[in-house]
């Protein structure tokens, strides 16, 4: 079940979701929540879906920083604020985060 929602206190932020050919109602659930929707089922030979659907986001995205996030995560308001915090402290180009993880069955 897609759970997306706008509420980050961060500044300005944009919501890009790729979408490669979910057999669900992605698109159209993610219309609602999100500023820009990429929809692309094929996968160019050498790249990984995952990885092409980054690659897509990252070439309309508008902001100096990208955060790659999967759509069944949730983020608490100040999430986005934390990542980009610790990634300017650190002064580092790039940052890996591990998420706590709730599983709600094994």
């Amino acid at each position: 079940m897609l759970k997306f929602s706008k509420n980050l206190n961060y500044s300005r932020f944009e919501i890009i979701v790729s979408d490669g050919g979910s057999t669900d109602d992605t698109p159209f659930l993610a219309e609602q929540y999100t500023d820009k929707v990429l929809v692309e089922s094929s996968v160019p030979e050498g790249w990984i879906g995952k990885n092409y659907g980054c690659h897509l986001a990252a070439e309309i995205a508008q902001g100096e920083l990208l955060l790659f996030t999967d759509v069944d995560t949730r983020h608490t308001p100040n999430s986005l604020q934390i990542a980009v915090s610790n990634l300017l402290e650190k002064k580092v180009d790039l940052l890996t985060i591990f998420p706590y993880q709730k599983l709600s069955r094994w």
